[in-house]
């Protein structure tokens, strides 16, 4: 998909790095012009922030069969009837996330942990987080252990804000070479911010490819 092939008002969500802090906003294509769209430009203490104060500007498009991810677009900001707006130009075709796999991310970096034994016993140690996902995630540890009963981590979502996820494992596997055992882990609820979390790393992963 290429920007131009977008709907009239199609709705999109834009994220941005902006003074060292990641943000999201929900925005709408206000209008389509050959290889141009137009989206509401965002704003500072009541001010429009020019394209050049923002970094790693990504546009979302979500749709049944996935998500569209158009990060190579170029912003400039224009006045349209008194309205601060982005042109928005984008030459190449949009990187493409299926359903399935939208809300799962591999991440494979260290992460300290919190463990509960089947009797109570909690302990706190570091692993690696191999995956994540709306409903679990996949821990690896150098050891097996079989009486342990849930794994706790802390996500750290920006602008001081974490999450604390608790997972109840599901099940452990051997991995090769001697390389640890990962434990599969279940969350018992879902939570709207780790969506955005796991989207975020997403993008993140498809602008460093």
């Amino acid at each position: 998909m290429r920007l131009i092939d977008l709907p009239d008002h199609a709705k999109l969500e834009l994220r941005f790095m902006f003074k060292g802090k990641n943000y999201s906003m929900k925005v709408e294509a206000q209008m389509n012009l050959v290889n141009t769209i137009f989206i509401q430009a965002i704003s500072c203490n009541g001010a429009p922030i020019d394209n050049m104060e923002v970094n790693d500007p990504v546009l979302i498009y979500k749709t049944e069969k996935g998500l569209y991810l158009f990060k190579d677009a170029e912003y400039k900001l224009v006045h349209i009837k008194g309205v601060n707006m982005y042109a928005v130009t984008c030459q190449k075709e949009a990187d493409k996330i299926n359903r399935r796999s939208a809300y799962r991310v591999y991440i494979n970096e260290p992460i300290k942990l919190k463990l509960t034994k089947l009797n109570g016993t909690k302990i706190e140690l570091s692993g690696i987080l191999k995956d994540l996902s709306l409903t679990g995630m996949g821990i690896i540890l150098p050891y097996k252990g079989d009486d342990i009963k849930t794994m706790e981590i802390q996500l750290e979502l920006g602008r001081n804000t974490d999450i604390n996820l608790i997972g109840r494992i599901v099940r452990i596997k051997e991995l090769a070479n001697n390389k640890g055992y990962l434990y599969g882990c279940s969350f018992q609820t879902q939570k709207e911010a780790l969506s955005r979390y796991i989207i975020s790393r997403q993008m993140r992963n498809k602008i460093h490819e």
